[in-house]
């Protein structure tokens, strides 16, 4: 039902109209895109298939939804028009569902007490490893981050290798620890969030880190003959 779920939801539509194309669709895992770990290949993300949704609904017992409970989504305002789109893709599928507003200081409280079975939240990095990303499944840790209680061995054990190798083996391994997660979908990827720079023509040497850290030593303005 999970799985259904994610194929239910058009992220590409999500990334156009709602963030006005300044995010990336989900469609690559939980690991987004310009953090090391990354697989652009997208072979173990969820795409926009709701021929595939019906096929699983039906495989798990409830064709076109039919017998399943009503899923009820927790969000804060400001993202209450994302959450009625998906909830309204859901419903395409036959899966019952609603939006319910709620302040985000409770949520959080029923997110951390496993009163909210399902919510819309976002996860930003605090620092530039998808280990960060990781984290948010490994069974050995609280709410936060993991928030939805995900818990498999195999995923735990591959977590603390990748705490002992060198960047190259480690990449791998997140990229198989992503792909383990998502195979179980507990959760429903949107977006990526993307950051938007604007400087003048003249502007040289502009970068930014995938955390948004901005080195100014090697900005340059160059000088316009006229």
């Amino acid at each position: 039902v999970r799985q259904a779920m994610n194929y239910a939801v058009d992220r590409r539509k999500i990334a156009t109209y709602f963030r006005n194309s300044v995010a990336q669709p989900a469609l690559s895992g939980f690991i987004p895109a310009g953090m090391p770990g990354f697989d652009s290949s997208g072979r173990y993300g969820y795409h926009y298939d709701p021929e595939r949704a019906q096929q699983l609904l039906a495989a798990a017992g409830y064709p076109r939804g039919k017998g399943l409970p009503e899923v009820r989504i927790l969000t804060p305002d400001n993202y209450l028009d994302i959450v009625n789109f998906v909830v309204t893709q859901l419903q395409d599928a036959g899966i019952p569902a609603r939006a319910e507003a709620i302040q985000p200081n409770i949520l959080r409280q029923q997110m951390s007490r496993s009163q909210a079975l399902m919510f819309r939240a976002q996860w930003i990095a605090d620092y530039p490893d998808a280990e960060t990303y990781m984290a948010f499944f490994n069974s050995r840790f609280p709410a936060p981050p993991n928030y939805t209680r995900f818990h498999n061995p195999t995923f735990d054990v591959w977590y603390d290798r990748s705490m002992n190798e060198p960047d190259s083996l480690r990449w791998q391994l997140y990229q198989r620890m992503d792909s383990l997660a998502m195979s179980y979908a507990p959760v429903i990827p949107l977006f990526y969030d993307r950051l938007l720079h604007f400087t003048q023509n003249e502007i040289t040497g502009f970068k930014s880190t995938p955390m948004n850290l901005i080195d100014l030593k090697q900005v340059r303005r160059e000088k316009k003959v006229r």
